[in-house]
């Protein structure tokens, strides 16, 4: 901690933080002060969660938002388990609709997916702003 503390000093990196598997890291990280961005696993259906309970989450993740913390979502269609069009536009309303996740990471293996996934992220936009 002291050394990423000195890096960001030092303008080699610009926020420090953690990637959290399990509750209990995700509810330390979201109290401790050093951390400013959070890569936290989340899905209204609790694959591959640091909870099976999409709401435990989120409660997390809002109590960091609210603390100023940076959010990159992870595990959004858990491990390619969400994968019906149905459930997978679900999972982006429920993410983006939280309102505290900035950001999120999906693994791909074709430029096909890419294309999808970035329709139905703004398909889900448009479906909230609504």
């Amino acid at each position: 901690m002291e050394y990423l503390m000195k890096a960001k000093d030092e303008k080699i990196i610009r926020a420090h933080g953690t990637s959290c598997h399990g509750m209990d890291p995700l509810r330390t990280s979201a109290k401790n002060p050093f951390v400013e961005i959070d890569l936290a696993r989340v899905n209204p259906e609790g694959l591959i969660m640091d909870d099976k309970k999409p709401d435990e989450v989120a409660s997390v993740l809002e109590e960091m938002h609210n603390a100023g913390k940076g959010i990159i979502g992870m595990k959004i269609l858990g491990e390619g388990r969400i994968n019906t069009p149905e459930r997978k536009d679900a999972s982006l309303r429920y993410v983006l609709g939280l309102g505290t996740v900035d950001s999120f990471i999906i693994g791909f293996q074709s430029t096909d997916q890419v294309d999808d996934i970035l329709k139905r992220t703004g398909d889900a936009i448009t479906y909230l702003k609504s």
